[in-house]
């Protein structure tokens, strides 16, 4: 297999995989509240089909998507196998026959109590609650979002939590800060993100903190784009303006009328921990298109240059009061990918 061959392949497949990873996710946390047998049946053939998937392309893949498939297909292998235990048939109620049991041990101290933090405030053991580390942010329309709309923000862990973020139409979805810009305002946590997928995206506008990992965004249509990761790969999108920190060449792959910008500053000075995370040096402007691949300038990107690629990030980010749709309409990027 030729080089170009390989990329295209390693891109196709982490697409999927991701895709196929982030669609089960989703269903395996709707049966933590709602277990169906038949679900979980379906959901463990398709598990079973993207670990031999997984398998098959193991030799094919680059080294860092290798480590991070193996890890997230481990950790969806656990989590399948954590709702089958709890969906399995508890033991029916029988008698025992009473033996010579010795006595019980009197207790020798004080039962124990929860522990405290540094604040005051009583944590609960890890062996009694495991915090989720799959996010998902899906389905609205015409809203305002924030961390506090993801059903699992107070449970996310503070170093591993993938999030995904699907079927939004006229959003705004702002995980840097509730407050805006506004340094008055006191802001929750920003979620720590070890890998991001989005996918089915329409005039909307998505501002990330950085990611420790990868991005990767399937299907969007007239959206503005701000993260900063480690990989960073476009599937599938048009008229889409992202504002980017990396360290890697970023990917697009059957994309027309995207346009790359720098990692904005003003969102960057929101929090100490935004601007340690993201790239010392980007490479935003160093794109590959697999779509196009020639030695002439793919048509289907280019670079945002001026006072174009600093909108008033304030307006965006400030949760407006009559609705998001005005916004939207100010600062979308114009379409320019004819209609087929």
């Amino acid at each position: 297999m030729s080089d170009a061959s390989n990329k295209a392949f390693q891109a196709d497949f982490y697409a999927h995989f991701q895709a196929s990873r982030a669609a089960v996710t989703t269903t395996l946390e709707a049966q933590k509240t709602n277990v169906n047998p038949n679900t979980i049946q379906e959901t463990s053939v398709k598990v079973a089909a993207l670990r031999k998937s997984l398998v098959d392309a193991t030799d094919l893949l680059l080294a860092y998507d290798r480590r991070q498939c193996e890890e997230q297909m481990a950790a969806l292998e656990s989590l399948l196998e954590d709702i089958r235990a709890s969906a399995a048939p508890k033991p029916r109620f029988a008698f025992k026959r009473k033996g010579n049991k010795p006595p019980a041990a009197l207790p020798t101290g004080p039962k124990p109590l929860p522990e405290a933090n540094a604040s005051g405030a009583t944590t609960t053991r890890e062996s009694d609650t495991t915090p989720s580390t799959f996010h998902t942010l899906a389905a609205h329309s015409h809203r305002y979002l924030t961390s506090r709309s993801i059903p699992t923000y107070a449970l996310s862990s503070p170093e591993h939590s993938d999030l995904t973020i699907a079927d939004l139409d006229h959003c705004i979805v702002n995980l840097c800060t509730v407050s805006s810009l506004d340094p008055a305002q006191e802001s929750p946590p920003i979620l720590a993100l070890t890998a991001l997928h989005v996918r089915d995206l329409k005039d909307t506008i998505l501002v990330l903190p950085s990611i420790k990992g990868s991005a990767l965004l399937h299907n969007l249509t007239r959206c503005i784009i701000v993260v900063g990761c480690h990989q960073f790969r476009m599937h599938t999108s048009t008229d889409v303006r992202v504002h980017l920190s990396i360290s890697s060449n970023p990917i697009i792959e059957h994309c027309s009328g995207i346009a790359f910008a720098p990692y904005p500053a003003a969102i960057a000075g929101l929090a100490p921990a935004l601007a340690e995370n993201l790239a010392k040096k980007s490479t935003h402007a160093s794109v590959q298109d697999f779509s196009h691949i020639r030695q002439t300038p793919s048509p289907n990107w280019s670079l945002v240059a001026g006072d174009a690629a600093e909108p008033d990030w304030k307006a965006i980010l400030d949760e407006p009061e009559g609705g998001v749709d005005t916004v939207l309409a100010t600062y979308l990027p114009e379409v320019v990918t004819p209609v087929p």
